[in-house]
């Protein structure tokens, strides 16, 4: 636990000072998503823009009150940063975990590391293979879950895209430069 914590900390100091800057970039990428799904069929854009439409809603909210109305924000007394876990895992009796605390540089790197192991899983196995293998990775190394809860979440979270992009939308993901996919047409 004392490990975590101390990542948790690490974190919210990395992301208090970039959260303008941070928002600001998720902002224009979710204005790039939204205007890209005007190029989709009718059937394809449609979950795109009912997603990204109240997102980017949500984000101007959330941008002009961090840095236009600090005021207006502070009266709703709300720290998005936090959040914390409801649920505590009890140890056995007569153990004790000590782990060593999180630098924010520490922090920045492993966010970093799963991102870019992301983009490389993509890459090489497509999308399939990555949102599966990387939700698996992330539920069991950080979030300590026992290999079954950890399997049926990234099943649940696999099965949940698929039926959205290929069901739903009837849109094809990248398989991957392993399964014949080419990065430039």
């Amino acid at each position: 636990m004392g490990e975590r914590k101390g990542l948790e900390e690490a974190m919210k100091k990395v992301i208090r000072r970039s959260f303008p800057v941070l928002s600001l970039l998720i902002l224009a990428f979710a204005m790039g998503i939204v205007l890209g799904a005007f190029q989709y069929d009718e059937r394809s854009r449609m979950l795109p823009l009912i997603i990204g439409i109240p997102t980017l809603m949500m984000l101007l909210v959330l941008v002009l009150g961090e840095t236009v109305f600090p005021r207006v924000v502070s009266r709703f007394d709300i720290d998005l940063l936090g959040v914390r876990r409801t649920e505590t895992r009890q140890q056995p009796q007569g153990t004790s975990e000590t782990r060593p605390t999180w630098t924010e540089s520490q922090a920045l790197v492993i966010i970093a590391g799963w991102l870019i192991t992301f983009l490389i899983l993509i890459v090489l196995l497509g999308y399939d293979i990555a949102i599966a293998s990387s939700v698996l990775g992330f539920i069991r190394l950080y979030g300590k879950q026992s290999w079954l809860r950890s399997v049926l979440v990234a099943i649940g979270v696999w099965a949940f895209i698929f039926l959205v992009f290929r069901l739903f939308m009837d849109l094809h993901m990248f398989p991957g430069l392993l399964f014949g996919g080419k990065i430039i047409t």
